[in-house]
């Protein structure tokens, strides 16, 4: 069975995703692990894997970005 394009890979899981704690954002990325493969980027601001988000969607890896959030300019 063939996997769907990411967008629609991270359409299918975003608002589960957001929906947990910690969680800033969701988005199309290349792998930190595996540089020649796509990813989901999932943007966190708490330690360690929020419960609701997944290790894999649709065939695709998630990894979590840590950070402070988003600033608007």
């Amino acid at each position: 069975m063939s996997r769907p394009p990411l967008k629609e890979a991270i359409e299918h899981c975003r608002a589960e995703v957001m929906a947990a704690s910690g969680v800033v954002g969701v988005a199309a990325g290349v792998s930190r692990i595996h540089p020649d493969r796509q990813c989901i980027h999932v943007y966190v601001s708490c330690p360690g894997w929020p419960d609701g988000v997944p290790h894999d969607v649709d065939g695709y890896d998630v990894e979590l970005i840590p950070g402070k959030g988003f600033t608007a300019f």
